[in-house]
């Protein structure tokens, strides 16, 4: 394994805990450190292939997503006005730009090659890190400020828009990743089990019950989405349906009587979050779309709230709180149709790799990542957990090719000695 894959490979699993570092000793935010990374990265990669001759990988799902982050940066300097919206100079404004550094994220994964030992150590930490977030989740019931980064800005949110919730560990990066890279790991860590044949019912508990107690409703959906893969991967579909929604019973009859006598209130979680009032903000984001939408279809506001839409929401909700709604308020129909072509792609890649070698982790990963614009908004791919995810397609997009047969013989007989991670 080459040093550009061990620095994936000690970086992004693990970025919460650089984060902390980061935060506690430099008072820095690591995020802006992995940014200015992928840039050095890019200029790096640019320069070897120069040398050498060769060109740069670009698959079609990442040119469409080029065409769509040169689009959107064009229209929010043009139509939004941006750089005079955020007083900033067209530096600064790239390099934090989080549509132009998952670009520069993309292009890495496909020039990089990740081996089995890739794969053997990236498991064995992902493995930790949900261990870790699990018991750092349990800490933050009885102390909701355990492990979390104090900064005035997510004291107030944990105050106010997201009371009552938990972020585990990803206070430290970004408070959606509990939901994004967290269950993005978990998806991947499932899906090799899957394959292997390899017992995964105590992660599946851990990230079970992480889902439950951070109380966020399309978080609980989405690992359920994510654990479904089990069933593609079984020739006896209905029985494995009917075992996978048996086992979701009983794990939460189990957790509806034995979580309380811990001193978690299950009866307050599911009155005032799974059932309260809150989803009728995506009610309103239907209403708030068909009457602001209209004014500037084409191309958008330019990725900003314009007063209009800011009048009508009259602190009913703080945006239009459906993404797809949301994508074609800021973008216009132009680019949500270079979006929507983007993730087409995107998943034809996926599903095609996933049905040659039964691995399926990776694509419900990105699975879950639409799902979750359909209640949120939150359209890039700079999640840490979407990015390693893409690694591991990688590998099996290459093993695909190479091992193709013995593949498709997995459960016939034993996998290639080289693919099979031993821990």
């Amino acid at each position: 394994m080459k040093l550009r894959e061990q620095i994936f490979l000690y970086t992004l699993p693990v970025i919460p805990f650089w984060g902390f570092l980061f935060r506690t000793i430099l008072d820095m935010n690591f995020s802006f450190i992995v940014g200015a990374m992928s840039f050095i990265w890019i200029g790096m990669l640019l320069a070897q292939k120069y040398a050498g001759g060769s060109s740069i990988r670009m698959p079609r799902y990442v040119l469409w997503y080029a065409i769509f982050t040169m689009y959107v940066v064009a229209v929010e300097i043009f139509v939004g006005e941006k750089l005079e919206y955020d007083d900033t100079d067209i530096i600064t404004f790239l390099s934090r730009h989080k549509h132009v550094i998952a670009l520069m994220f993309l292009i890495i994964v496909e020039n990089l090659t990740f081996d089995i030992t890739y794969i053997r150590r990236l498991l064995k930490i992902i493995a930790l890190v949900l261990l870790s977030a699990s018991f750092v989740t349990i800490c933050q019931v009885f102390d909701p400020y355990f492990f979390v980064y104090k900064s005035k800005e997510i004291v107030l949110l944990m105050n106010t828009y997201y009371e009552g919730r938990l972020f585990s560990i990803y206070t430290w990066v970004n408070l959606n990743s509990v939901g994004f890279s967290f269950l993005s790991m978990f998806s991947v860590y499932f899906g090799i089990n899957l394959l292997f044949k390899r017992d995964s019912r105590l992660a599946i508990g851990g990230v079970g019950l992480v889902s439950f107690l951070v109380q966020a409703r399309w978080i609980m959906l989405n690992f359920l989405i994510i654990s479904f893969q089990k069933v593609l991967i079984d020739r006896k579909v209905l029985i494995s349906i009917a075992k996978y929604s048996f086992s979701i019973i009983i794990l939460l009859t189990i957790g509806y009587f034995i979580l309380p006598s811990i001193g978690i209130d299950i009866d307050k979680i599911i009155e005032e979050r799974i059932l309260n009032k809150s989803a009728l903000t995506r009610l309103l984001a239907f209403e708030l779309f068909a009457n602001q939408f209209p004014k500037q279809p084409i191309f958008g506001t330019g990725g900003i709230k314009t007063v209009d839409l800011v009048k009508e929401i009259a602190g009913r909700s703080s945006q239009i709180h459906v993404g797809f709604l949301s994508l074609l308020y800021y973008y216009g129909v132009v680019g949500g149709a270079i979006y929507i072509v983007f993730l087409y792609e995107l998943m034809k890649r996926l599903r095609r790799v996933a049905l040659k070698t039964t691995y399926w982790g990776t694509y419900f990963a990105f699975v879950g990542f639409i799902v979750a614009n359909i209640t949120l908004v939150n359209l890039d791919l700079n999640e840490h957990g979407l990015l390693l995810a893409l690694t591991v397609h990688k590998f099996f997009e290459r093993t695909s090719i190479e091992n193709k047969i013995a593949l498709e013989q997995e459960e016939e007989e034993e996998a290639p000695p080289e693919l099979v991670p031993t821990y």
